[in-house]
């Protein structure tokens, strides 16, 4: 057994070997010692870490302030990760311009599959709702999972008439 994350109440701010934090939603697992999970390194900071018991190797895909490549925002907090089943690991990170994105990380690279204002069979997406299980995603990376369109694109994102929640299931391409 191998300690990843640990709350500073419980062991010394000098452990070099492992995340100091607050983990509060559950870490996730896959095959071939896979592990992801957000830690909370203090009251505005969240960094997300992907570990390979294998050679213990560990990298980290998100953090508190980050820029993702392609987006306009730093990253404001990660939500629970979502690992398929080969390797991949899936977020929705909100950014501190109140948009979100789901995005794709394969260890080398993050890729963002979809985020606020993207249209949705003709429908804009507003905020996505995405890792609240870890089964939102398959063994061949088909996603399913909620979001929130405009009915009228132009229309009043606060007009809770103009508002739908519906199921989005997806094939990343």
């Amino acid at each position: 057994m191998k300690m990843l994350a640990a709350s500073p109440h419980l062991v010394s701010p000098q452990r070099q070997n492992f995340t100091i934090g607050e983990t509060y939603m559950g870490p996730r697992v896959a095959g071939g010692g896979l592990v992801s999970y957000i830690t909370h390194t203090d009251a505005l900071h969240s960094k997300e870490l992907l570990s390979f018991t294998r050679g213990s190797r560990q990298f980290q895909v998100q953090q508190s302030g980050n820029v993702v490549a392609g987006m306009q925002s730093a990253v404001a907090a990660v939500n629970a990760p979502v690992v398929s089943s080969n390797g991949l690991v899936f977020d929705t990170l909100f950014l501190q311009d109140g948009s979100t994105a789901l995005t794709a990380f394969d260890g080398h690279a993050t890729r963002v599959l979809l985020r606020s204002g993207d249209f949705v069979e003709g429908q804009m997406i507003t905020n996505i709702q995405f890792g609240c299980h870890p089964r939102n995603v398959d063994g061949f990376n088909r996603l399913a999972f909620t979001a929130e369109f405009l009915k009228a694109a132009g229309g009043d994102p606060n007009d809770p008439n103009n508002v739908v929640t519906e199921l989005v299931v997806g094939i990343p391409m």
